[in-house]
């Protein structure tokens, strides 16, 4: 008998936002149901390291990097406009800054509240290609809390740049033209951590 699916989808959804995006994925070939369950998800956690491992063997390097960013192109697209809470993206060699700025921007306009970024575009470089964070990620009017992390760069932002729900920044190991937007950009915010920041 399966007892899983005779739960309520709020409480089905709720388990499957502690699942990685690959596994909780994966729960939608179970029927249509479950299909149609993990478009609700509030929880994105995208880790490449973690679709490399799985998926260990079967694609060269590049045929990897290419299903990865497919696999999250898919999964955003099987999402729609549902609303998100948090994302987490973590990811070496794998993404290009061009789909990064499309997976921000969506999970942003869809009202992500908890956002993680750790993304380094080319490590096998003598000089590492960090991703250069666009100035929309500090545009958002619902963002409580903002990891940011592994070589990052944040560049100057113009008066634009404003994030009035703010309560939580984390910047580690990351490299920042200037700090002064931390003065009139974050007006609630209660928690800063700085950790490396060049």
């Amino acid at each position: 008998m399966d007892r899983i699916s005779n739960l309520p989808d709020e409480i089905i959804c709720h388990i499957l936002s502690f699942l990685t995006t690959n596994e909780a994925a994966l729960t939608s070939i179970l029927s249509k149901k479950w299909r149609n369950l993990f478009a609700l998800v509030p929880n994105l956690d995208i880790d490449y390291d973690n679709f490399q491992y799985s998926n260990q063997g079967k694609r060269d390097i590049d045929g990897l990097r290419k299903s990865f960013m497919d696999s999250i192109d898919r999964v955003l697209a099987l999402q729609g406009n549902s609303p998100i809470k948090k994302f987490s993206l973590k990811c070496t060699d794998a993404a290009d800054s061009v789909r990064v700025d499309s997976w921000i921007s969506n999970v942003l306009v869809r009202g992500v509240s908890e956002l993680q970024l750790s993304i380094i575009l080319d490590s096998d470089s003598i000089y590492l290609s960090n991703y250069r964070l666009s100035p929309k990620c500090f545009e958002s009017k619902k963002l409580v809390k903002l990891e940011i992390g592994d070589g990052l760069e944040i560049g100057r932002f113009d008066e634009s740049v404003f994030l009035p729900m703010l309560k939580t920044l984390v910047l580690d190991s990351i490299y920042v033209d200037t700090c002064e937007f931390l003065l009139h950009a974050l007006p609630a915010l209660e928690e800063l951590v700085l950790i490396h920041v060049y």
